[in-house]
C-alpha cells in the first residue's frame, strides 16, 4: 500500500483556499468577482465546496452576460 498508494483528504477547505478556487471557479464561468463579493459568499456559505459551486452557478446566470460580479449581486443570489 505505501508503494502505490496515496493520501486524498476529504475534509473542509480552509477559506483562503476556498477564496482562489471561488476567484478561480468565477473566472472559468466567464466572470469575476470582486474581493468584497468573495468574502460575503464565505461569510454567507462557509468554506464547502458543494454550496459555493452552487452558489457561483446563480450568480454566473444572474449576470446575463456581465463580466464582473460584485456585493449587490452577489447578496441577490445567495
Amino acid at each position: 500500500v505505501a508503494k502505490h498508494g496515496m493520501i486524498v483528504p476529504f475534509g473542509q477547505i480552509g477559506i483562503e483556499d476556498a477564496a482562489a478556487r471561488i476567484r478561480e471557479e468565477a473566472r472559468r464561468s466567464g466572470f469575476q468577482l470582486q474581493e468584497e463579493a468573495v468574502d460575503a459568499m464565505l461569510e454567507e456559505a462557509g468554506p464547502s465546496w458543494g454550496i459555493l459551486k452552487g452558489e457561483i452557478e446563480k450568480i454566473r446566470v444572474f449576470l446575463n452576460g456581465r463580466k464582473t460580479a460584485g456585493l449587490d449581486d452577489v447578496l441577490a443570489c445567495l
